[in-house]
């Protein structure tokens, strides 16, 4: 392999992959072009610029390769992957989900956002408490895990509460249903209804009636 071979092949893996094809069609027309340069390689000031002739040929290949695909090639469905914070002090952080949902992180929450195109949206909740409002408008699918609990909706209002250090859970249910398996529960699941609350953690799975004060 020569020195121009191994340079393409450097601009190539840069720009992400260009066919053989297309990489060849420059470097015949490099050659063509610059003969005189080909012919002093023992000359460094030389190899230098049709180095950068040949850099200049590939890279623009690329920005076409990828402008192509950007306007011609149909649109990819986008993830998104979102860390949160919650506040330090003060009132809780509102985040926008769109198709009238949100969650609320309260102070000294952390928790993690990953949607897909395809409706789903996953929040894991790494320690604190939530207030969660979602809807099934366009199709949502909702899933919430803390630590090995899975709280799984289509559309309604609840807070979670986990404190990762005791692997300790508590929800409760404002609108619609909640259900929660994993950890305490095994292989089996509680679904909650409106006006339900559940605690869950070292060794036992309370469900009762929910308190006015909402997230502790």
């Amino acid at each position: 392999m020569n020195d121009f071979e191994r340079v393409g092949e450097r601009v190539a893996e840069g720009l992400g992959g260009i066919s053989d094809e297309r990489y060849d069609a420059v470097r015949v027309t490099f050659l063509k072009q610059a003969p005189a340069l080909t012919r002093r390689r023992a000359d460094k000031k030389a190899l230098g610029i049709a180095a950068s002739v040949l850099l200049a040929g590939v890279a623009g290949l690329g920005a076409w390769h990828f402008a192509f695909r950007a306007q011609g090639a149909p649109a990819a469905a986008r993830a998104e992957d979102l860390w949160l914070e919650g506040p330090k002090y003060g009132a809780p952080t509102r985040v926008e989900l769109g198709a009238g949902a949100h969650i609320d992180l309260v102070v000294g929450t952390r928790a993690r956002v990953y949607r897909n195109g395809g409706g789903r949206t996953r929040v894991t909740l790494e320690g604190g408490a939530i207030d969660v409002q979602v809807s099934d408008q366009g199709g949502q699918h909702w899933s919430f895990l803390a630590g090995p609990y899975l709280a799984q909706t289509t559309a309604g209002a609840f807070f979670l509460t986990y404190q990762p250090g005791a692997g300790t859970l508590e929800a409760g249910v404002t609108s619609g249903t909640v259900r929660v398996s994993g950890g305490q529960l095994a292989a089996d699941s509680v679904q909650l209804q409106a006006g339900q609350r559940l605690r869950a953690g070292e060794g036992s799975v309370v469900v009762g009636a929910l308190n006015a004060e909402g997230p502790e």
